[in-house]
Order: structure tokens, then C-alpha cells, then sequence
């Protein structure tokens, strides 16, 4: 993948989002919101994918459609290729935010 891009979930709405290839700086620059988040690197039960693999799974899912708050959003992309797990906080804060809302 050349310097300067980046595999992503991209769509205006989230109905329509796909994983796309786009230039880092045109991300940036149209929602001012990216940031990198390895946020599970210091977690002892997940271990980082070499370099290669990680691209690998992310050119290999290009173009792929759908979008799930709960069940594939842009963190369960990021942390399938980079870790192999679907992972996400947002996940984790909804549930959090519903079982309150039970109580």
C-alpha cells in the first residue's frame, strides 16, 4: 500500500458505509476525526498481526459493504486486522449505557 493511505469504513450514511482506500490527508481533512487507537497493544490475550497480515486483511476486504454499531462498525474493522478479533468500545459502551437504562 503506498505511503500516505489508508484502508478505512468510509459513507455518509452508515447504511451505505464500505471499507475504501483513500488518501490519509483527504480523510483528515473531510471529518477532522481519525486517530489512531491501538487501544488493545497492552492487552496480555491479544497479540499484534505482522505488518503484512494486517494490509493483507484490509486490501482483502475492499469494497465490502455494511455497517453495524454493534456488530461491524469502523473500531470491528480495525482490530480484525490488526489483531484478528472483532473488537469495539463503542460496542462495549452501548451495552454498558443499556444495562443502566434497565435498572
Amino acid at each position: 500500500m503506498p505511503i500516505g493511505r489508508t484502508i478505512h469504513t468510509a459513507g455518509k450514511h452508515t447504511t451505505y458505509a464500505k471499507i475504501t482506500e483513500e488518501s490519509f490527508c483527504d480523510v483528515i481533512m473531510s471529518d477532522g476525526k481519525s486517530r489512531i487507537n491501538n487501544f488493545i497493544d497492552n492487552d496480555k490475550k491479544c497479540r499484534v498481526l505482522p505488518a503484512d497480515e494486517i494490509v493483507k486483511r484490509a486490501k482483502d476486504s475492499l469494497g465490502k459493504e455494511g455497517y453495524n454499531v454493534l456488530a461491524n462498525n469502523c473500531e470491528h474493522f480495525a482490530t480484525w486486522c490488526r489483531y484478528g478479533n472483532r473488537l469495539s468500545g463503542q460496542e462495549e459502551t452501548f451495552w454498558s449505557t443499556a444495562t443502566l437504562g434497565i435498572y
